[in-house]
């Protein structure tokens, strides 16, 4: 009879393995496209569970696209149906299988509902969107653009970087008004999003100050509208966790692919 251990890593190369049993809490695995991430990830999860006994419901499995987080679930089950016994619970029980900022959104939700309960994620073609709308006169980019001496798009896609970098590095910290956000549009929304300032020390070139002047009032118009978008997601999880001590959570074991 195949054990639990042999079904795992049955047809794996020695790296997947390796990647598959390694009993690393933290384990990177960098490998190009089509290589085996998403079987290795999958088998990994169930092998945390057939073989270490770890609870389904302390597993989370990040992914960044929808598309990628259906794929990833479909195959954990189906690993976890070939090392269940017969008449034996294969569902993923609790288990997140999902994408990060989905994660994050939702227990933004669960812990916090009284700040972000009609909090939604805005997707790429949301936020450019959004940010096109006030561009200008309550965002401020054109000073951007002119200090980096690009166009709007380039402008865009310097702004969304470093944006995003701030927050992935969890760098990103800023003073908001202290009355709530309005809830109408217009003069009231525009007024509170200018009052923000980014604390973060960006440097004091005219580009660093104009990026300053537009990530605050973005992160201000993101908190008006009632949005986050990925990289925001994440940090405001964090942020929130690190002042609130009853809500942390109790280590989950996690798996990650990109």
């Amino acid at each position: 009879m195949t054990s639990i251990e042999e079904t795992l890593l049955d047809g794996l190369t020695s790296g997947q393995k390796k990647a598959v049993c390694s009993d690393k809490r933290r384990l990177l695995v960098v490998a190009g496209a089509g290589s085996g991430k998403t079987e290795v990830m999958a088998r990994r999860v169930a092998w945390w569970v057939g073989v270490e006994g770890i609870a389904k419901d302390k597993i989370i499995a990040f992914t960044f696209t929808e598309r990628a987080a259906e794929e990833m679930k479909f195959r954990i089950r189906g690993w976890i149906s070939k090392i269940t016994p017969e008449e034996t619970d294969v569902s993923l029980g609790n288990m997140y299988v999902g994408t990060i900022h989905g994660f994050c959104l939702a227990k933004i939700r669960e812990f916090w509902p009284d700040q972000y309960h009609n909090y939604d994620i805005l997707d790429e073609t949301g936020r450019a969107a959004l940010i096109l709308r006030g561009y200008r006169y309550l965002l401020g980019l054109g000073r951007l653009q002119g200090a980096l001496g690009l166009g709007q798009y380039a402008t865009l896609e310097s702004f969304y970087r470093a944006y995003d970098q701030l927050h992935e590095h969890d760098r990103f910290e800023i003073r908001l008004p202290s009355n709530n956000p309005p809830i109408g549009l217009g003069r009231d929304e525009s007024e509170w999003c200018k009052k923000a300032e980014l604390l973060t020390d960006v440097g004091d070139t005219a580009q660093a100050k104009a990026f300053a002047v537009s990530a605050s009032r973005y992160y201000a118009y993101l908190k008006c509208r009632r949005f986050l978008d990925f990289s925001t997601s994440q940090t405001e999880f964090i942020r929130n966790l690190r002042t609130d001590s009853e809500k942390k959570l109790n280590s989950p074991t996690v798996a990650s692919t990109w």
